[in-house]
């Protein structure tokens, strides 16, 4: 997979018009540069974009986004190939979301997963900073902003239940 998109490339990925893709470029209202002429815009500053403009999307650019995530021709995850017994904690004695945070981190650390807890636990909390990733069926689903796979071999999940509800600034103050 290519590193960077050009302007006819992204235009299919986001379905818009080439033009449409231009002007959004030329006002900086996309990240993109020009490289010998030609606009480039690098993937991961393009999925960030497409992250931090999802709130201002409506149902139909929502429902649009949806197929195109489904119609990368990625191979479904499978939650059960991703987690394992080892990263399954009940009972973590945390509360505070940072506490948790940190804990969680230092518990995939010694399962061998993470190779830096405190790097992970800093890029977590900056990403719970920026918005919580609480919901309100009081779970929450931790993770930094952008990938971090200079962290971890391979990617995870992991599960983390704590003995009581954390404030962890969710939906209408819904304990996480």
């Amino acid at each position: 997979m290519e590193d960077f998109f050009d302007i006819r490339s992204l235009a299919v990925h986001l379905q818009r018009s080439p033009d449409q893709i231009r002007k959004l470029a030329e006002r900086g209202q996309l990240p993109g540069r020009r490289v010998g002429g030609e606009w480039r815009f690098d993937r991961a500053e393009i999925f960030h974009w497409m992250e931090t403009h999802i709130g201002e999307a409506g149902s139909v650019d929502l429902q649009q986004l949806e197929l195109l995530l489904q119609s990368d021709n990625q191979p479904p995850v499978r939650v059960a190939e991703q987690m394992s017994s080892s990263l399954i904690w009940m009972d973590l004695p945390c509360r505070s979301k940072k506490s948790l945070i940190v804990r969680i981190c230092e518990e995939a650390a010694v399962a061998g997963r993470l190779w830096d807890p405190a790097a992970m636990a800093t890029a977590i909390q900056a990403r719970e900073e920026m918005h919580s990733t609480a919901l309100e069926n009081g779970v929450a689903l931790l993770h930094p902003r952008r990938p971090m796979p200079n962290l971890f071999e391979e990617p995870f999940l992991a599960l983390a239940i704590t003995p009581m509800g954390i404030p962890f600034g969710g939906p209408r103050g819904a304990m996480t």
